[in-house]
This record gives C-alpha cells, sequence and structure tokens, in this order.
C-alpha cells in the first residue's frame, strides 16, 4: 500500500457529507474515513481502513485530494478517478471539500431477524416488583427513608438489607413526591429502582452481534415482549470483523473509547425508539442482560482488548 501524506501537517480543514448534511473539521493528516468517523458518518470499512476492500467509496464535488495511492489505481478506472471516485481510507484534504456518500457506502440501518417463535416457559424472574405505602415520618418515628423502606418491605416477606447508592440518591425527593406511594424493584436482597404506583418494571435484552444488534424489552411482571429493534452495529465502519476492531484501537490511542461510545450511542438510541413503541418510559428498565462475543463484551464495557488479538 502507497499512501501519499501530505506535507503539512496542522492546517485545517472542513469536510462536507452529502447528502447526509454532515460536516467535520480535521487537520490535513487525517483521511476522509477518519473525517466521517468523527461526524459519525458510518462509512462501510470492512478492512479497518487498509485500502483492501474498497468498500469506503465515495466521490469528490469540490476541492482538492492528495493524488490517489496505488491501491485506488487498481481499483478505479481512470474514467472513475477523472469523475472523482477515491477510497475514504486512502486520500487526505489539500483544501476544504465536499464529497457525496453512494448509499452503498453506508452501514445504513437495514430489516434484521428480531422475530421468533415464542415458547411458553415458567417464569422465575430475577427481579420482583412489589407495591409498598409508608407512613411518613413524625416526632414519634424518626425512622430514615431508607430504614423505612426496608422495614415496610421485611413486613412483607421480602428479606431486602440494602438499597442500591444510585436508588438512595434520589429516594427522599422521589418518595415525597408519590405520597409515600410506589414500587420497589428488588434483585435478591437489594432495591434497585423504584417506580411510581403504575409504573411496570421492564428488562431490557440485547445481543450484539459483530454485524448487528438486536434487542427487546420485556414486561417483567407477565414476561410479554413489548418492543424490539435490529440495528447495524455500528462498529462496522471501522472494521467488519473483531480482528480489525482490535487492530483499529491499537492503532488509535482513543479508539477504544471512541468504538465503547458509538456502540453506547447506538443502543441508548434503540432504547429510547422502543420505549416510545411501547408507551413506557426508559428509567422503567430496571434489569438488563447483555451478550456478545469476547471482543464485543470488552468493547461494550470500555475494556482493553490488544491482548485478544496476540497469539
Amino acid at each position: 500500500m502507497n499512501v501519499t501524506k501530505p506535507i503539512l501537517k496542522t492546517q485545517q480543514f472542513t469536510i462536507d457529507f452529502e447528502p447526509i448534511g454532515r460536516r467535520a473539521v480535521i487537520s490535513q493528516d487525517k483521511t476522509l474515513l477518519e473525517a466521517a468517523q468523527s461526524a459519525g458518518v458510518d462509512l462501510l470499512a470492512l478492512c479497518g481502513g487498509a485500502g483492501t476492500c474498497g468498500s469506503c467509496r465515495v466521490k469528490l464535488m469540490t476541492g482538492k485530494l492528495t493524488p490517489p495511492t496505488l491501491d485506488e489505481e487498481a481499483l478505479f478506472t481512470q474514467e472513475d478517478l477523472a469523475a472523482g471516485f477515491r477510497l475514504a481510507c486512502q486520500c487526505y484534504p489539500n483544501s476544504d471539500i465536499k464529497i457525496h456518500v453512494p448509499p452503498d457506502s453506508l452501514t445504513t440501518p437495514q430489516r434484521l431477524q428480531v422475530e421468533g417463535r415464542e415458547v411458553e416457559a415458567g417464569a422465575d424472574y430475577v427481579i420482583k416488583m412489589v407495591d409498598f405505602q409508608l407512613s411518613p415520618p413524625s416526632l414519634h418515628d424518626l425512622l430514615s427513608d431508607e430504614e423505612r423502606l426496608i422495614k415496610d418491605l421485611v413486613q412483607q416477606g421480602i428479606p431486602v438489607s440494602r438499597i442500591s447508592y444510585t436508588v438512595l440518591t434520589q429516594l427522599s425527593d422521589q418518595l415525597r413526591q408519590q405520597n409515600w406511594h410506589g414500587r420497589a424493584a428488588v434483585r435478591d436482597d437489594q432495591v434497585v429502582a423504584v417506580l411510581a404506583p403504575e409504573e411496570r418494571g421492564i428488562g431490557l435484552a440485547v445481543d450484539i452481534g459483530t454485524t448487528k444488534i438486536a434487542a427487546y424489552l420485556i414486561d417483567l411482571e407477565d414476561g410479554e415482549t413489548v418492543a424490539k429493534q435490529g440495528m447495524m452495529n455500528p462498529q462496522i465502519s471501522y472494521g467488519e470483523d473483531v480482528v480489525s476492531r482490535i487492530a483499529y484501537t491499537n492503532d488509535h490511542p482513543d479508539g477504544r473509547k471512541t468504538l465503547q461510545l458509538r456502540l453506547i450511542e447506538t443502543l441508548n438510541q434503540m432504547v429510547e425508539t422502543m420505549s416510545a413503541e411501547a408507551g413506557v418510559q426508559s428509567h422503567q428498565i430496571v434489569e438488563a442482560v447483555v451478550v456478545g462475543n469476547t471482543v464485543i463484551h470488552h468493547l461494550f464495557c470500555g475494556l482493553p482488548v490488544e491482548q485478544l488479538g496476540l497469539v
């Protein structure tokens, strides 16, 4: 591979992506693929930007780029190059530019397999939803809000001994706003969420594949699937397979964080869409189960992956 890098390293250029309507400002030593990634444009890059797959094709509309590389000359005809077709991973800007991104070069969301055959099964949920009605504190009843809730649940036969810190940060205000009435989500001996009296506990199940994501919202009281959605894994724009993504994190100091953030952004978008479809609020999600292969798991959790690519 013979990528012609620019001489200047400090000059900044504006890159406009059409018809997507995204813009990036990058230094002259960054490729158009890196510009697309920074602007949230999901360009296909099945080889991880090595210039071998030809999937990140774009067309120069205005402005100047570095000369075509040997990889580009092997892929495109002279007519294509004259028309402005380039590989985003192989070219650098020499001015402010505007490029056209063909639909085939994007990892656009598509209809994914989220359907399945529902099977009757006994329900044995990790989360238990328990209604409560507390007496407010008084001069003759000085229990803290935490102790007050735990005592009520224990009296109902729920062996609770602690409340999560996240719940504690908002418990006092929430109890008073709800007139001391609500629903506690209990896992083992811990209260993990407190909901309003009429709200149902929802579970989130996510399967993160290398190329696709399938997500489901489940009513934790009757087991009904209330919403489901499939989307492309946005990390595919950084490499089609996990080896390419490991290589990306090795070559970019912030690569691991970038891949984690893109994945979390997509999951948050999916949760928002499914919650609206099901008529629930995202705070009603009191339990989540997320599965994936080892590399996907590490990238989702922000863990190092370099060691996973070593022999």
